[in-house]
């Protein structure tokens, strides 16, 4: 065998293996975006957005203290069909939104907790790029992970701004709320998924 044709040889044995590590890494879907899938990104965020607020305002009261929204399924839905930036823009403006127009002063350490469910759905997108699907049981586990995580970053502001009576008197609501929204956010997740944004293509 001839020096030019071991180099040959050579060459392409490393771009056989640089294309098996390539797409091993990268999820599977890397065509590139056209400008109709950025403007649908940027419409269903902003619905979603607004969608999240008026969630979020009009929330079942069930005592004076104690109030259930499922704001949080659209800042997931905004993740999971666009990616990690649109999911924590959304979830920003979402919170902004409702600042403005529920009469509260805008807490970034609140809007945090929001944020955390734009990076969940952020997460469900990456994981249908790269296995081609989504499991309920990802779904379930990253449902009760974030749910954690916002009730214990609330209860922190909570005990910072007002003090740990205040602090002790929500703690038992806060984990009522998670118990009662963590399977309907899941369930609602879910079918989403797979009635909806699955059979549509929705995902880019």
């Amino acid at each position: 065998m001839t020096r030019r044709n071991c180099l040959i040889k050579d060459s392409n044995t490393y771009k056989q293996i640089y294309e098996r590590t390539y797409f091993d890494i990268e999820p599977k879907n890397n065509k590139k975006l056209s400008n109709k899938d950025i403007t649908r990104m940027i419409v269903t965020s902003a619905i979603l957005m607004a969608l999240a607020s008026v969630l979020k305002m009009f929330g079942i009261m069930i005592t004076t203290e104690m109030r259930i929204s499922f704001f949080q399924t659209p800042l997931i839905l905004a993740g999971l069909m666009n990616g990690f930036g649109f999911g924590i823009v959304t979830s920003i403006g979402a919170d902004l939104v409702y600042s403005l127009f529920s009469g509260y002063a805008f807490n970034p350490a609140f809007t945090l907790s929001a944020v955390y469910w734009g990076v969940l759905g952020g997460l469900f997108h990456y994981v249908v790029r790269k296995k081609g699907s989504l499991k309920w049981f990802i779904v379930v586990i990253g449902v009760f992970i974030t749910s954690l995580l916002e009730t214990h970053t609330n209860l922190l502001v909570t005990y910072i701004l007002y003090g740990s009576g205040t602090t002790m008197a929500a703690l038992l609501i806060k984990y009522a709320v998670l118990i009662i929204k963590l399977p309907l956010i899941s369930i609602i997740v879910i079918i989403l998924y797979n009635r909806v944004l699955k059979k549509l293509n929705l995902i880019k």
